[in-house]
């Protein structure tokens, strides 16, 4: 029966030891010293488990290994005030003696140690000894208060007040009398300076001062892995744009603007997976931008007139997960259609954009090698818009088709000889270039890459609308379409989703279950024109039908008078 735990008619019981022909128990109810009892009675009792106990007395109490070392090294030293009692607790005269003697040597109270000694024989568990800590709140000072709410209305706003005028502004709110003066012994500038240096936290203060997204940016702590936190093998594609520092002409040599240059780029192995370059951004470069990534690269430079040798740019599948901030193109309905071909897309939270840096540092290694090769031919430098610095607009000479073939030529210089960071564990295996550890790892992530036929891709980068079906076909932006496949549907009517193509309204495509339907165009007058022509030719014939009614009821009020007064002239002839 030692250390079993007894539920009694008044009381919960530990038995500790036997003695003769009783045992030594303590009430776990009362907490009183231990006693002897007659075996009987403790035989009458039902015997309980430790977490019985626990849920009966309402406590909770750690297992050792949950501590701390401080906490560990406070219970111990604890037990270590108790534990020369234990060997003769049933000896009351022994037992006595022994607290006493204990209470003198670790200069403690009796009561201290009798506490101490009941705790750990209820619940056999040195973690019983642990304090509760209780932190005592602290009460500020009137002059404190002041200077909290000094700091909090002046100093941490991004008005960027000095201490100083803060100081004087506390002076004035809160120290001041009617007529200007101030109070007698009103707290010092180096009182105020104190409290501030005692109570500040570095974070707070930069954000209040300026901004979560700079302090984000610039001042966090860098306690992570970084871009390969989330990027543990290729198949992460990155995308990102930017306005290139070059001005551009077209074929008459007139100034056209700056082009954007948008690009996905492998986390890991930081190779550029594919690009887009053009005068407009938006979901359109969006759309260029993954065809190219899911082209054949080789066949894609031989339209530049550019041959690459085999393994140099090969990329002509889809990363398994796409990487973007939360710009509103990447937020898009059309963009996150891309989804339907299994890709994954993940929105970084805001304000890190060192977590797609590996795009951000193709930008910085692309605008850098041709700029020192374009110098003078519309190229901007670091003082564009200084005063004294040269109009580079009247120095581009440079077409869109010639930029975007110096492009591919620094693109492919940087996936083949740009030195990248070289994971740890491909240390000895490759070289730290950006193509090598492409090569390698294609095979051994292949399931990271989705290829998806160009087909297909071309329909799932189309926006959609809705469309219904009626008696006289399917109707998608006011045109009707036809398809003979889906005659008892246009009887039955009803709405469907429906990818169109705003540059071509010659046909669209009925979206279900995954798959495309095609729909040709029922009038021939609009084929091949684009939703903007169509529209346009419609509204105006809206306006010119709108304008032809209204002659229309003019004539028609007209004809009636003279039909009415010939009518009555017949009337009045008869009868006379």
């Amino acid at each position: 029966m030692r250390n079993e735990i007894v539920r009694l008619k008044d009381s919960i019981v530990r038995v500790l030891d036997e003695v003769d022909d009783k045992y030594l128990v303590i009430d776990c109810r009362t907490k009183t010293m231990c006693h002897l009892v007659n075996k009987n009675v403790i035989d009458t009792g039902t015997i309980i488990g430790e977490e019985d106990l626990l849920n009966e007395l309402k406590v909770s109490v750690k297992q050792f290994d949950e501590l701390d070392n401080v906490e560990k090294k406070l219970v111990l030293d604890r037990y270590g005030t108790i534990s020369s009692i234990l060997p003769v607790i049933s000896n009351n005269e022994e037992r006595n003696n022994l607290i006493n003697d204990c209470a003198v040597r670790y200069n403690l109270t009796t009561a201290t140690i009798r506490r101490r000694l009941i705790d750990y024989l209820i619940f056999q568990n040195v973690c019983v000894l642990l304090p509760n800590v209780r932190k005592k709140k602290k009460v500020l000072t009137k002059d404190e208060k002041n200077f909290r709410w000094a700091l909090n209305k002046y100093y941490y706003k991004p008005m960027k007040l000095s201490l100083k005028e803060t100081y004087r502004r506390l002076l004035k709110n809160k120290y001041s009398k009617e007529d200007g003066s101030l109070v007698k012994n009103f707290p010092s500038f180096r009182k105020f300076n104190y409290y501030y240096y005692k109570t500040v936290k570095k974070e707070n203060l930069i954000i209040s001062r300026q901004g979560k997204s700079k302090f984000m940016r610039n001042h966090r702590a860098l306690l992570g892995g970084g871009i390969r936190d989330f990027c543990p093998a290729i198949g992460y594609g990155m995308l990102d744009s930017t306005l290139c520092d070059i001005y551009l002409v077209n074929e008459k040599k007139e100034v056209v603007g700056r082009p954007i240059l948008t690009a996905c780029i492998d986390g890991y192995s930081s190779m550029c997976l594919g690009y887009s370059v053009g005068y407009s951004g938006g979901v359109k470069s969006l759309r260029s931008l993954i065809k190219n990534v899911n082209t054949d690269k080789r066949l894609w430079c031989l339209k530049f007139n550019f041959e690459i040798e085999e393994g140099m740019w090969e990329c002509s599948e889809l990363p398994h997960k796409l990487i973007t901030d939360k710009g509103r193109d990447y937020t898009s309905e059309t963009f996150s259609q891309l989804t339907d071909l299994g890709i994954e897309i993940v929105n970084l939270q805001p304000y890190r954009p060192d977590l797609k840096g590996a795009v951000e540092k193709f930008f910085d290694v692309i605008q850098s090698m041709y700029k020192k090769f374009l110098f003078g031919r519309g190229v901007i430098l670091e003082d564009y818009q200084e005063r004294g610095a040269p109009d580079y607009r009247k120095q581009a000479s440079i077409t869109l088709d010639e930029f975007e073939q110096i492009l591919l030529m620094c693109i492919v210089y940087y996936n083949t000889n740009i030195v990248i960071n070289l994971p740890y564990e491909l240390v000895d295996k490759v070289k730290p270039y950006s193509s090598c550890v492409w090569n390698y790892c294609k095979d051994l992530y292949k399931d990271n890459l989705i290829r998806v036929d160009d087909d297909l891709l071309d329909k799932t980068l189309l926006p959609r609308t809705n469309g219904k079906f009626r008696r006289n076909g399917l109707i998608v932006n006011r045109n009707r379409y036809k398809n003979l496949d889906f005659k008892d549907r246009y009887l039955n009517g009803g709405d469907c989703v429906v990818a169109y193509d705003p540059s071509n309204v010659s046909k669209v495509w009925l979206y279900e279950n995954g798959n495309y339907y095609e729909f040709d165009l029922i009038d021939e007058f609009f084929k091949d024109m684009s939703l903007d022509e169509v529209n346009e030719i419609k509204n105006k014939k809206k306006e010119l039908e709108k304008a032809a009614s209204d002659e229309e009821l003019v004539s028609q009020v007209e004809i009636d008078k003279r039909l009415s007064e010939f009518i009555n002239s017949l009337d009045l002839d008869k009868n006379e």
